[in-house]
């Protein structure tokens, strides 16, 4: 897989971003959202400390997030695990709001994903609850401690 913002990623180029003019720069530079960096820190959890860590990034984010900013980030956002665990994330974390905002872009039915993935697919093998609306199966017993 390459990396977002290269040709061939999961997202369109440059997508929940917005372009800045930094003096001495020759182009203007990339600028990702905060919205877009949580969706990014969903999706690439594995690689970056895992699902508590990035928990903790996007509480940090939490302050500068919006709802319009999030719609705009989720309509470049196809994957819809990444959709379904960031609202469950941000429900943790207690911003109804913006879980909601997500929640009004992902289907009526969900396949049912792992907070945590775990490389297989199916019910994780210790069965904690499935949550919903989000159909999270919260593998790791995230709280509002990590926050």
């Amino acid at each position: 897989m390459s990396s977002p913002g290269t040709q061939g990623s999961r997202r369109s180029r440059f997508a929940g971003s917005s372009r800045a003019w930094v003096p001495g720069l020759l182009a203007p530079l990339a600028v990702s959202t905060p919205e877009a960096t949580a969706l990014d820190l969903i999706a690439f959890q594995s690689r970056l400390g895992g699902i508590e860590r990035v928990t903790e990034v996007i509480a940090g984010l939490l302050p500068r997030m919006t709802a319009p900013g999030l719609k705009s980030a989720l309509r470049a956002e196809p994957a819809l695990a990444v959709r379904q665990r960031l609202g469950y994330v941000l429900e943790v974390l207690g911003r109804q709001r913006l879980a909601a905002t997500v929640r009004a872009s992902l289907p009526g039915r969900l396949t049912p994903v792992r907070l945590k993935p775990e490389g297989r697919s199916g019910a994780p093998s210790r069965s904690p609850d499935l949550k919903e609306p989000w159909a999270v199966y919260d593998n790791v017993a995230l709280s509002r401690d990590h926050s």
